[in-house]
């Protein structure tokens, strides 16, 4: 019986401090649903706020190198230039930016120049029928400034930077292919230390063979109006 009753009396006990604990207030002002439509905003308006638009470089399969593709957000449509169509095609096409286990970037509307890069049957014919260039329509924002845009695609998760864009694209993209004419003009080599390695300019990547082993190592890389990035 006196064990019913010290049974009886720490129930009650228990009850008693679990009625008068305190609620656990929010950490947030505001709740998550909010928080994460407020993320999307500040990214769409982070992208909206380059005058000139942004300079992305597009890469997928290393085999192609990069690629210079120019983008202006205004409103929900986006205006797209790249080398790969030159200095005067322009297409405009709807895009979104959404909350899925982080931000996402997604060109959802077909825009040719976009699609070049993630069609599975490649336009130009690159890539294995099925996969083309490996690149992506959907990409992770990992970082969104003013200076930069960081991203990852969400398929193929390749590392894409935009940085604000020239003001002329038209002028920049005309000096991007006067600069690959004049690079695939040019003989190479590569020197690493004391050592020179003779390397072979192929399409937007080098590739430098070491004498010695014979191996072959590939060098991809995207033209810009002043050179070569690697």
């Amino acid at each position: 019986m006196k064990k019913i009753i010290n049974m009886l009396l720490l129930l009650a006990a228990t009850t008693i401090y679990t009625g008068c604990t305190p609620e656990v207030e929010d950490a947030f002002p505001q709740t998550s649903a909010q928080r994460a439509i407020d993320v999307v905003q500040s990214t769409k308006t982070t992208l909206q706020s380059s005058p000139t638009g942004w300079l992305m470089r597009m890469y997928g399969d290393l085999d192609f190198g990069g690629y210079n593709v120019l983008c202006k957000f205004e409103g929900d449509n986006v205006t797209v230039m790249s080398d790969i169509y030159g200095s005067e095609e322009k297409v405009t096409s709807h895009y979104k930016v959404d909350q899925s286990a982080g931000i996402i970037l997604s060109f959802d509307e077909y825009n040719k120049i976009m699609h070049f890069f993630s069609e599975p049957s490649n336009p130009a014919g690159w890539g294995l029928n099925g996969k083309g260039f490996l690149g992506d329509l959907e990409f992770r924002v990992l970082k969104a400034t003013t200076d930069s845009v960081i991203m990852i695609g969400k398929k193929h998760y390749n590392r894409i930077v935009m940085t604000p864009a020239p003001e002329d694209w038209s002028g920049y993209l005309k000096k991007v292919e006067d600069m690959e004419n004049f690079i695939s003009s040019a003989n190479y080599t590569l020197k690493v230390g004391d050592k020179v390695f003779p390397t072979k300019n192929s399409y937007r990547h080098f590739e430098a063979t070491d004498t010695a082993t014979g191996k072959t190592t590939d060098l991809p890389y995207i033209v810009t109006d002043k050179g070569v990035e690697f």
